[in-house]
């Protein structure tokens, strides 16, 4: 089945949400949402196509603050090493 074959068919126990970044009503299916609670994960708060961006923002700013860490480190240790030769 190709995706202009596939029929989509809602149960009433399906849930709509809406994204918390564009805003799109997105379903959450009853089936995904059991599988989301048997894991113990809470339910997406944003659509498929905006989860990956959402991501993608997330590790940068991860990569960003590593990188800044590292950098205050590489400070500090050079402060220590200064002081230490200069005495």
């Amino acid at each position: 089945m190709y995706g202009s074959d596939i029929k989509k068919y809602h149960h009433e126990d399906d849930e709509n949400i809406t994204c918390r970044d564009c805003g799109k009503i997105f379903e959450f299916p009853a089936t995904e949402a059991a599988f989301f609670e048997s894991k113990g994960y809470p339910a997406p708060i944003r659509c498929r196509e905006c989860r990956p961006m959402a991501r993608a923002s997330r590790r940068k700013r991860q990569r960003e603050q590593q990188e800044l860490a590292r950098q205050q480190q590489r400070s500090t240790f050079s402060d220590v090493l200064r002081e230490h030769l200069s005495s």
